[in-house]
């Protein structure tokens, strides 16, 4: 038995939903009266250039693959730890990397090993290495830039996204399980199963347009 199913999920519980501006202070305002914890998770994310520079400043700065259970019991510790008066002086203005015991791997080896068993496999067409392709994200750019005087036309790579593709980065939840009391309450072993499980009803929804391999 995991934290999270020691928890009364399963409540009758009234749910409001409230669709507004996030930069409108007016509406926020009115929409926070009488919370006493907000857990603020939106954001706009783009890598290839398409949503408006000040369109990601403005929501990122002016307002603003985890097992989601995990992600979400670490939300909860921080409200608790922020309304703690021993806690919160010490955690105010903190950042936390929120990860899970997950095996460090690649997202390709990820998606390959929640989703073999049901018959998807990697694509094996070749690619250009990458040095190639980060010439080619270059000179897209370049097309791009000269263009944008009279047409705005969009890459469909950039060397932004080919860095980031192809970084490896590795994150360690150790300062949030000191601060926080966090703990992974999903195992990788109960997080694998249950997302394969939803991968397959995936495929059983989809099977017919799928480009599926048996193993």
């Amino acid at each position: 038995m995991t934290i999270l199913d020691d928890l009364d999920l399963q409540t009758k519980t009234k749910v409001t939903v409230l669709e507004g501006d996030i930069l409108d202070a007016q509406y926020l305002r009115r929409a926070c009266q009488g919370i006493s914890v907000v857990i603020h998770t939106a954001a706009v994310i783009d890598v290839l250039g398409i949503i408006p520079r000040q369109t990601i400043m403005d929501v990122n700065l002016k307002a603003n693959p985890v097992y989601v259970s995990n992600a979400a019991w670490a939300h909860i510790l921080a409200a608790r730890g922020l309304q703690d008066p021993k806690k919160s002086p010490s955690i105010q203005g903190q950042f936390y990397y929120i990860s899970d015991d997950t095996p460090h791997q690649s997202y390709d080896d990820l998606n390959y090993n929640l989703s073999k068993d049901w018959g998807l496999h990697l694509d094996s067409s070749w690619s250009l290495p990458l040095p190639l392709l980060y010439w080619l994200a270059f000179l897209l750019e370049t097309v791009s830039f000269l263009l944008s005087p009279i047409y705005h036309y969009r890459p469909p790579f950039n060397r932004h996204l080919l860095t980031l593709s192809n970084s490896v980065f590795t994150f360690s939840y150790k300062k949030a399980e000191r601060d926080l009391g966090y703990l992974p309450p999903v195992s990788w072993e109960e997080a694998r199963q249950k997302t394969s499980e939803w991968i397959r009803s995936l495929v059983e929804q989809h099977k017919g347009t799928l480009n599926t391999k048996t193993e």
